[in-house]
């Protein structure tokens, strides 16, 4: 695919999903229990006017813990469909860094079927990056910051996420944090939190302990991100409750 030539997305949403499916089957996991999804409280259309500002060509952008590259429910999650097309349409590159397996293999089906030469696709820790520093455009991360390593807590996770995303962007590049909203109600097969992995309420990252982190790395200009409400509002009948903790921030490296 050209750069700047967005794919048709529904053409090829099919395969993609059937491939992880697949995938998930064979490692003993049932179609209904081997995919988890999240929806994403942020809309479109403000992703699509942050990245049209921040974006420009030869930018390198990064997402981190990136899951699928696109939305394969054809639901709420728009930050990787929408940072993937703002570097398409930019002729900028974009990094998925990520180090579940399974997610870096639909990034490859995807970059397959739509032949798309601004997409990379890393195998890599988001706490320890294998990027220069000072060389990156921006950060996003749509489900590292609330979704727990099993060797840390939380807090410390976002510590280490943002301290690292510092490192790597150059003086006013920019961080995006979202998707904190998990569909807390969300089971695996053996009836565990899927999401909070069994956290106390107490251990899980708040919205305003995220920001003061931010903040204490060096970060400024920290806004948070307006959350939708018309996703609010169908979200609300499809599930029986929502995470209090939910929403998004963006906020920039200092340029001296």
């Amino acid at each position: 695919m050209k750069s700047s030539e967005i794919p048709d997305y529904s053409t090829i949403r099919k395969t993609v999903l059937e491939r992880a499916v697949a995938r998930e089957i064979a490692r003993g996991r049932t179609k209904e229990t081997g995919l988890t999804f999240n929806y994403d409280p942020i809309s479109a259309e403000t992703y699509r006017r942050i990245f049209n500002k921040l974006i420009h060509p030869g930018d390198i952008v990064v997402n981190v813990g990136a899951g699928f590259a696109i939305d394969p429910t054809d639901g709420f999650n728009h930050l990787n469909r929408e940072i993937l097309d703002a570097c398409t349409k930019k002729d900028a590159t974009l990094i998925v860094a990520d180090t579940y397996h399974s997610n870096l293999l639909t990034h490859q089906d995807l970059k397959e079927l739509t032949k798309n030469v601004n997409l990379q696709v890393v195998e890599a820790n988001g706490l320890q990056m294998p990027i220069t520093d000072a060389s990156v455009a921006g950060m996003v991360s749509g489900n590292l910051i609330n979704f727990p390593n099993a060797e840390m807590k939380l807090e410390e996770q976002a510590n280490r996420l943002i301290e690292e995303t510092y490192r790597i962007l150059r003086p006013g590049g920019f961080i995006l944090l979202s998707s904190f909203g998990y569909n807390i109600e969300g089971k695996d097969e053996e009836g565990r939190n899927v999401y909070n992995n069994e956290l106390k309420k107490e251990d899980l990252l708040t919205l305003k302990r995220t920001e003061e982190i931010l903040v204490s790395k060096g970060f400024t200009d920290v806004a948070e991100l307006d959350i939708d409400p018309e996703n609010e509002a169908i979200i609300n009948k499809g599930y029986k409750s929502l995470p209090e903790e939910r929403g998004g921030f963006i906020a920039y490296k200092p340029r001296h």
